[in-house]
């Protein structure tokens, strides 16, 4: 959460702000974000597919190993299932997303079903997730 206000300040136009006005943006952006990080830890409890990882994936991205990851189709920089969402949304025909401590992010054209035993991985499908954020706004 305090990541996320961070990030917000960072991404602040350079204007001249009142202090009144300031103050105003930032707590209707904080609880903005307290929401949101609501919906995400709901989706997160109720999605999750533990321990599993599709049979098939069909996985959206690649050149990772190159950025020193260890898995050329996972961003080992995203450790969190919400900047994981985040990043399926912004892939068309991403359908299902998985989050591994060591491997990180990966995104996949199919749904997590059916799906194998994988102790590295949690799983989770994006219209899943997606209901639990739309029924929680």
């Amino acid at each position: 959460y305090m990541m996320a206000v961070h990030n917000y300040l960072k991404e602040l136009p350079r204007h001249h702000f009142t202090l009144d006005s300031f103050a105003t943006t930032l707590k209707a952006t904080a609880n903005d974000l307290y929401v949101a990080a609501g919906r995400e830890a709901k989706a997160t409890v109720v999605c999750a597919l533990e321990h599993r990882h599709p049979t098939t994936c069909q996985t959206l991205l690649s050149g990772h190993a190159d950025l020193g990851c260890p898995q050329d189709s996972s961003d080992c920089l995203i450790k969190e299932a919400g900047q994981c969402a985040a990043l399926c949304k912004q892939h068309v025909g991403c359908n299902s997303f998985g989050i591994s401590k060591k491997r990180g992010c990966k995104l996949c054209k199919r749904n997590a079903a059916p799906t194998t035993f994988s102790p590295q991985w949690t799983y989770y499908e994006m219209a899943c997730w997606l209901q639990v954020e739309s029924a929680t706004k």
